[in-house]
């Protein structure tokens, strides 16, 4: 039983490290994802032979059956606006997605801190992946790096510098909340930060700029162990220093540039004008969409969306796929995975939970979330261990 157990959280640590390199060319094979497609399938196949310990407890059913009830209007709107050649109407990686999500959450509830644990893994690997960009490793001449913005193994952008900007949460949680107990060994960890960083700052993303000061000073805000006085005067210490250096260092970066453009010329990179454009399209089908085959089908067939496949918007997205209806389930989903992490914060001090919901907002707002796996690893993170984190669950074969 040591042995399979050990298996398990083996399988479950290397799904966490592969999602850095789901875009490496792995083997020089072609696959894409192929690193992901791997040790999923090693996940799933370990989960089968304890599928008795994976049975819905009512508590799950508060966040998983609007999830559940939003796979199967939207798959049901699909079919019903499928039309040849546009009759994919069952979106195998968001299904996928959703089914690690509960695996993800069910192996929680077995194993008590194995999703922080796989964070801080994840957050290696991320690590991992900025000695590779600073040693010029895996940097290509992909169209998507012409713009000046870093990346590594034709990574985008957004995803690449969100993903770093949820490693320096974990990080800086373990060192300071040290939920792993891992003693005085934990600020070793505090090592990687620059690294990460300098990266995160150098892929021009606004999205994890943004996120990442919005997550300092969340961390700043809920510390219980400050007073109104220390939290205060530590914020407005923590924004002159960072005006400083802004000001000093991050002048002329890129990320700097693409936030003043933002503000004073509202560049939004384009997403407003697809927006404008999907309007016609939600307001005639406000109530249902038009489902992933019918969204397809417009997409192919009007010279104005030409190669863009994503509103970069997910509600925006939802709504032109399930109308309002899906809407308001969707937004359920969020708001239940939203209170169970304020919950966390209430019951068990944990502050991670409500900082790593600003990551996934920004994914949210500005990005893709369905078939991106690190989103549902956090809606995992945050619906784990609440009410139960007591429990251990009896896993046999």
């Amino acid at each position: 039983m040591k042995i399979v157990n050990i298996i398990r959280k083996f399988s479950i640590y290397a799904f966490f490290f592969s999602l850095n390199f789901e875009t490496m060319n792995l083997f020089n094979l072609g696959i894409s994802y192929l690193s992901t497609k791997i040790t999923i399938s090693i996940l799933m196949l370990i989960s089968m032979f304890s599928f008795k310990s994976f049975i819905l407890l009512k508590n799950d059913l508060k966040y998983l059956f609007p999830l559940f009830a939003y796979f199967i209007i939207l798959t049901t709107i699909s079919i019903y606006n499928s039309v040849a050649p546009f009759n994919d109407f069952f979106d195998f990686s968001f299904f996928l997605n959703i089914l690690v999500f509960y695996l993800l959450t069910r192996y929680s509830n077995v194993y008590p801190n194995i999703l922080l644990k796989g964070l801080l893994v994840f957050s290696i690997s991320t690590f991992v992946l900025s000695l590779l960009y600073f040693l010029g490793i895996g940097i290509t001449d992909s169209l998507e790096g012409l713009d000046g913005r870093s990346t590594v193994f034709g990574m985008n952008q957004n995803f690449l510098g969100l993903s770093l900007c949820i490693s320096i949460f974990t990080i800086i949680s373990i060192v300071m909340e040290n939920k792993l107990e891992l003693g005085k060994r934990r600020f070793v960890l505090l090592s990687l930060l620059p690294f990460m960083f300098v990266f995160l700052i150098s892929t021009g993303s606004r999205v994890a700029f943004i996120s990442l000061i919005l997550g300092l000073f969340l961390f700043i805000y809920f510390n219980k162990s400050y007073s109104s006085v220390k939290k205060s005067t530590i914020i407005v210490a923590s924004l002159l220093v960072f005006l400083l250096f802004s000001f000093v260092f991050l002048k002329n970066s890129l990320v700097v540039e693409r936030l003043s453009n933002s503000v004073n010329e509202g560049d939004l990179s384009s997403r407003d004008l697809i927006w404008i454009n999907l309007y016609n399209i939600i307001t005639n089908n406000y109530v249902f969409g038009i489902g992933k085959t019918g969204y397809a089908m417009v997409m192919n067939s009007n010279s104005l969306f030409e190669g863009v496949p994503s509103p970069h918007n997910v509600l925006i997205e939802v709504l032109c796929y399930t109308g309002i209806v899906g809407l308001i389930i969707f937004i359920f989903f969020i708001y239940r995975i939203l209170c169970i992490a304020y919950q966390k914060n209430k019951l068990n001090t944990e502050i991670l939970p409500l900082v790593l919901f600003i990551p996934v907002l920004g994914m949210i707002l500005s990005g893709q979330i369905f078939d991106q796996k690190i989103a549902w690893i956090l809606f995992a993170y945050l619906a784990s261990n609440t009410n139960n984190s007591n429990i251990k669950y009896n896993i046999s074969i």
